[in-house]
């Protein structure tokens, strides 16, 4: 798993990076995370919380079968999220409509 506990955040693109690579989220629900790690992608913890925190890694830690299904969605969100391609368009799209 990969985890951020960061207490205040924008874009982080260590986030996407690290769904690339099929590993699931463990992070603080600050900034824009909550909208780029959806549920089936990994946990997201109030910031400061400790216990949360703990527990997000128990559950990855006994349940391999959900840590593999997690990685693997954020594999696939990442890629059509934030693929090169996706970029692309975003861009083409900012200067097409101006």
């Amino acid at each position: 798993a990969f985890t951020l506990t960061s207490t205040t955040e924008g874009l982080p693109l260590a986030i996407p990076e690290a769904m690339a690579t099929e590993l699931p989220i463990v992070a603080t629900a600050v900034g824009s995370l909550p909208t780029i790690v959806p549920k089936d992608t990994g946990i997201l913890v109030p910031s400061g919380d400790e216990a949360a925190l703990t527990a997000a890694y128990a559950r990855l830690l006994d349940n391999p079968l959900a840590r593999k299904e997690m990685g693997k969605a954020a594999r696939a969100f990442a890629y059509a999220r934030f693929s090169l391609a996706k970029m692309v368009d975003a861009y083409e799209a900012i200067y097409r409509d101006g």
